[in-house]
């Protein structure tokens, strides 16, 4: 008989496009059901406030009858109620096995911007955040039940070790002319849009060395920026945002390397890093956040400082001069990939879910 968890998170009901949190949260429901698990879904993307209030009710009255029940948000999900509802069910409900699954790396700023939350969240039996940096900043605020719980991708190994084969026994050719390079996320100003235009600008500026695309969803409050940026541009392109998460990493593999100039305020452990490195691209990053500890500089990636364009245009001349450099960074990212997949990140939490909970 399956073990029934009652799961909350964003489960994209409202969006056509399906980002990085919403096939998290997909992915792991998957995960669980085809590990033995039934999950009972409340996606908090419902719409209007009389679909959230339906959803809210539901929610209480699955809480009385399920034992087990995960809640798997980012800032804008811990609304308001939300957060009532993680203080009623920590606080009336102690015989639940409650875990909180962390989407993104705000979680130690926002309880200390937020100290009604600190109580109730300590109250639950695990606390999933995306790196070692974060557990110690909840540590050091007193939090003993957190665990680490990368970011990962359900990714075909199959295709992960024919990639590597090919990495192998093909070395990239290092006599071309221009590197094809990708900003592949979610298109705002906070994610380096206009870093990685004014970057790539300056390499070219006397030979074209890199053609950089542009795939994502472009954020509606920047797409006229944007589109400023990168028109009449004959070696910046948008090329539009990938649909089917099966198809994220074919369209990846065409290109040399990944740029990720983010300065975004509630980066955690980004999706893209991993899709990236299981399609064979050496990341160059901005050493924002959590970056250095995911990307290794010279060995997955290179690391240039946060909003510096001169940093940046420094570590794609280098690269350009010395592309025998990205042949060996692209064999360490695919070997780097495994530790991503989904069976080795999610394992610990489906070890947790099966034992006996009690008081």
């Amino acid at each position: 008989m399956k073990e029934k968890i009652v799961y909350l998170g964003n489960f994209g009901s409202h969006h056509n496009f399906e980002g990085s949190q919403i096939r998290k949260t997909k992915s792991i429901v998957k995960y669980l059901e085809k590990n033995n698990f039934k999950v009972i879904t409340i996606d908090t993307d419902c719409g209007k406030f009389t679909k959230k209030l339906i959803n809210f009710s539901k929610y209480l009255l699955f809480v009385l009858f399920y034992k087990k029940i995960i809640i798997s948000l980012n800032t804008q999900g811990l609304s308001f109620g939300n957060y009532i509802f993680i203080r009623y069910v920590s606080k009336f409900f102690k015989n639940k096995q409650l875990i909180f699954i962390t989407i993104g790396g705000w979680l130690a700023e926002f309880i200390e911007n937020n100290p009604k939350i600190k109580e109730p969240l300590m109250r639950f039996d695990s606390i999933y955040v995306q790196t070692e940096t974060i557990q110690k900043k909840l540590y050091n605020l007193g939090f003993t039940n957190t665990s680490v719980m990368y970011n990962f991708s359900n990714f075909s190994l199959l295709n992960l070790d024919h990639r590597s084969t090919n990495v192998n026994e093909n070395p990239i050719k290092t006599n071309r002319d221009v590197n094809n390079i990708v900003f592949f996320s979610f298109i705002k100003q906070e994610k380096g849009v206009k870093t990685a235009v004014e970057a790539v600008n300056e390499v070219n500026q006397f030979k074209i060395k890199y053609n950089l695309d542009f795939i994502g969803p472009v954020d509606e409050k920047y797409r006229h920026e944007f589109c400023n940026l990168i028109q009449n541009n004959p070696y910046i392109n948008y090329k539009g945002f990938v649909k089917k998460e099966e198809d994220i990493l074919n369209t990846l593999e065409n290109y040399d390397l990944m740029i990720f100039p983010t300065y975004y305020e509630g980066e955690g452990f980004p999706t893209v890093i991993v899709e990236a490195f299981a399609a064979g691209l050496p990341v160059v990053a901005s050493d924002w956040k959590y970056n250095s500890e995911i990307i290794e500089n010279g060995k997955t990636g290179m690391l240039f400082k946060s909003r510096n364009v001169e940093s940046l245009t420094n570590a794609l001349n280098y690269l350009y001069d010395n592309r025998q450099c990205i042949q060996q960074m692209k064999k360490h990212v695919l070997k780097e990939a495994y530790k991503y997949h989904i069976n080795n990140v999610l394992k610990p939490l489906r070890e947790e879910l099966a034992k006996e909970h009690f008081d």
